[in-house]
């Protein structure tokens, strides 16, 4: 968080764990004992997540007994708990490769939650260019960031508004 939000504030905002906030986000556990992550950023991301799990009916009732409008963000993020306990159960019910089929068929945005050991063996399989492996003299090899990121502001010609160009750069070596 930027410093000067941060500093012109006298509370601290709470801890939400994956929650998202100000909209809908949220880890959930697939059948197969994957974990998804699940955001909900637009109304058309939640009318989707509720139609392809089948609670688009429940959600409307739901909302009529609670007086929510899960349309808008805030209603959707006031009451996460009670959707997440929603959704929680179609996803339980589904392993890892239903959920990506039914859920690349939507806008939701989603994905897998990875821990580092898995990140780096799958993308670096992949041949992500942001892992390079190399070798640590006396000890083993591992990997790295392969490019580095390099970003310079700039005004944009057209509206005079300010922007960051962000370049990849490969093989940096140190000055000499």
């Amino acid at each position: 968080m930027p410093v000067r939000v941060v500093s012109g504030r006298q509370t601290r905002r709470p801890r939400i764990g994956n929650h998202l906030f100000g909209s809908f986000a949220h880890d959930f556990s697939t059948a197969d004992g994957a974990r998804i992550m699940v955001v909900a950023l637009t109304g058309r991301h939640f009318a989707d997540l509720a139609s392809v799990t089948g609670l688009t009916d429940t959600l409307a009732e739901l909302g009529r007994l609670l007086g929510a409008d899960f349309t808008a963000d805030g209603d959707r993020y006031e009451h996460r708990e009670v959707l997440d306990s929603l959704f929680a159960r179609w996803f339980a019910g589904r392993d890892l490769a239903e959920v990506r089929r039914e859920l690349d068929q939507t806008s939701v945005l989603w994905s897998r939650y990875r821990d580092f050991a898995e990140l780096t063996a799958e993308e670096a399989r992949a041949g992500n260019p942001l892992l390079q492996e190399i070798a640590q003299p006396g000890w083993a090899r591992c990997w790295r960031p392969g490019r580095r990121w390099y970003v310079k502001p700039a005004r944009c010609i057209a509206t005079g508004r300010r922007l960051c160009i962000i370049y990849f750069m490969r093989n940096l070596k140190a000055a000499s």
